[in-house]
């Protein structure tokens, strides 16, 4: 008995002893998430700043672009400006305030090719989209085409030089690196929230509604796809090119495509309607 006694007191040791190390573990585990939420709060409020103050200089530089004479300027120069999104690669993007991308040298060979000299303007498509309906630019490069949110603008479409396609994402594991099950299914997006750019590429927005997603419209497709990480959203759709891209340089390749190709669509520039005269000109030299 009193063997049986000090084996139980050994296996009862051994267990407490095994429990103890488990709520150290989850005790480590916990302020882990908890430091890593305090830098991801950090990081955000860091790039709201940056965000708040590449508002302010934007702002400021297209006010002084709208001034008449420096207006003047420009058409004596040839100067064509030439919007797009800032972050967007490898289509267009800006990497230490130079535009660059695939979209980007397309515009330098048709500007060219018009003895025109570009400048480029880039910034979020809901800021840079208003300075050519407003008129404060000639061309915004890499829109995706049809697309039934532009009918509401006084824009047209040049001739394509490319084409895009759409697709949803999911991560195979949490924003600390765990591995997690994808729940979703894309034929059947019923209440399932889904992020995308703000205004979508082509008509992918209708399309992910007609399958019952809840749409949440990002500021670009990085944020989606952070959202997704942490778990605020059930999964993301985004253009292919890009995805790949992000999830290559941001994501260390944590998403996975699901399903099949949403839609298949035409790269624009868009220009000004009252602009028929550049839109002829653009279509001439664009392959």
């Amino acid at each position: 008995m009193a063997k049986q006694v000090k084996a139980q007191d050994r296996t009862e040791g051994t267990v407490l002893e095994e429990t103890c190390a488990i709520g150290h573990r989850i005790r480590e585990v916990l302020a882990l998430s908890a430091v890593q939420d305090r830098r991801n709060r950090s990081l955000v409020e860091t790039a709201d700043r940056c965000a708040a103050e590449g508002q302010e200089r934007f702002a400021r530089i297209q006010a002084l672009r709208r001034n008449p004479e420096i207006r003047a300027l420009d058409r004596g120069r040839r100067i064509l400006a030439v919007g797009h999104d800032d972050a967007y690669a490898p289509w267009v993007s800006l990497s230490g305030g130079v535009s660059e991308g695939t979209g980007v040298e397309t515009a330098r060979r048709a500007a060219k090719a018009l003895g025109l000299t570009p400048r480029f303007v880039g910034a979020p498509w809901a800021r840079v989209f208003p300075l050519l309906v407003e008129g404060d630019i000639d061309v915004i490069l890499n829109a995706g085409w049809p697309n039934s949110y532009f009918d509401a603008f006084p824009v047209a479409a040049t001739r394509p030089y490319g084409r895009m396609q759409t697709r949803i994402y999911g991560a195979n594991r949490d924003g600390l690196g765990r591995p997690r099950r994808i729940d979703l299914d894309p034929r059947n997006l019923s209440g399932r929230s889904i992020g995308v750019q703000r205004g979508g590429t082509g008509n992918l927005i209708a399309l992910l509604r007609s399958r019952g997603a809840r749409v949440t419209e990002m500021e670009d497709d990085a944020a989606s796809f952070a959202e997704h990480l942490w778990g605020r959203l059930d999964g993301v759709a985004a253009e292919t090119r890009v995805a790949d891209h992000l999830n290559r340089t941001r994501f260390d390749g944590a998403f996975v495509p699901l399903g099949d190709p949403l839609e298949d669509i035409q790269v624009v520039c868009l220009v000004h309607r009252d602009r028929r005269d550049l839109l002829e000109r653009l279509n001439s030299v664009l392959a």
